[in-house]
């Protein structure tokens, strides 16, 4: 499993909440990543087996996702068949399928 960044928008109150059930049991201490993922946007994650799956929406990869958005767990793609992203710059809008996911402690914070 490669980093390629992080999504930060797209997820309702309810779907953050319902994600983090379903992350619970999948809990574990370490990084599943292949080469260690910056540090910066890390000091919150809580780590998971990465079993699930979701769809990411954003406009370009060029090694990283160009602004993701959450769209949603897909219960029938299996996470092995994940693979990264083409680079391809001339297709905006495109979706992204995504094994593995790295919850935020503030999931289930109220905002203002």
């Amino acid at each position: 499993m490669v980093y390629v960044g992080h999504v930060g928008t797209g997820f309702t109150m309810a779907a953050r909440r319902a994600l983090l059930e379903q992350s619970k049991a999948l809990a574990t201490p370490d990084s599943p990543f292949e080469r260690s993922a910056p540090s910066w946007p890390m000091t919150a994650a809580r780590w998971v087996r990465p079993q699930l799956v979701g769809t990411v929406e954003y406009r370009e990869f060029v090694g990283a996702l160009r602004h993701p958005s959450w769209r949603g767990l897909r219960a029938e793609i299996d996470p092995t068949e994940v693979r990264l992203p083409t680079r391809d710059v001339n297709s905006p809008g495109r979706k992204a399928v995504m094994a593995g996911l790295a919850v935020p402690r503030r999931a289930c914070r109220r905002t203002r």
